[in-house]
């Protein structure tokens, strides 16, 4: 694929290579769906160097391929995108293997990021369990309390005849 614009390229690269929605690819880059739309429709010209090197490490982009259309599009893979999103080409992927190529090609910084934020959402999955659980514990122990006196009523009541038993025999 070679575009001769970046917008063309920025665009073929988002819908052709990653199958990924203005969204999501907006989303992975840190920017807005706007702002995605204005460079793909070339009314955004001069993308800056920090949004060049996010797309580059979002997905493994080669920089000379994205600002140039020269080489190969991704770095390490020639048909293929290491990066989320469906497959360019055929079926049977090692997606193992296209995940680990992100990753490499992920600074430290973009790690660091990507996995400060997978902890975030889980902390809030977690602190939203804890909370519904909070919320549920009071109600387990009322309905244990209510459990505890039926069944010490139960116990008096199969208690009771044997102490009238009692009583008969000693009378």
């Amino acid at each position: 694929m070679a575009a001769n614009k970046f917008s063309d390229r920025l665009h073929a690269l988002r819908k052709t290579h990653l199958h990924l929605t203005l969204k999501a690819f907006a989303e992975r880059v840190g920017t807005s769906q706007g702002y995605v739309h204005e460079m793909e429709a070339g009314r955004k010209r001069n993308p800056s160097e920090e949004l060049v090197g996010k797309i580059c490490a979002a997905f493994a982009v080669r920089r000379e391929w994205l600002l140039d259309g020269e080489g190969e599009i991704f770095s390490g893979a020639k048909e293929e995108s290491p990066a989320y999103g469906r497959p360019a080409s055929k079926a049977g992927h090692d997606y193992q293997a296209r995940y680990f190529a992100l990753l490499e090609a992920m600074s430290a910084v973009d790690l660091i990021a990507m996995v400060s934020s997978i902890l975030r959402d889980e902390t809030k999955t977690l602190d939203a369990r804890l909370q519904e659980a909070n919320e549920i514990n009071p109600i387990i122990k009322r309905k244990e309390a209510e459990l505890a006196s039926q069944l010490a009523e139960l116990r008096r009541a199969e208690d009771a005849p044997a102490k009238v038993k009692e009583k008969e025999v000693a009378l």
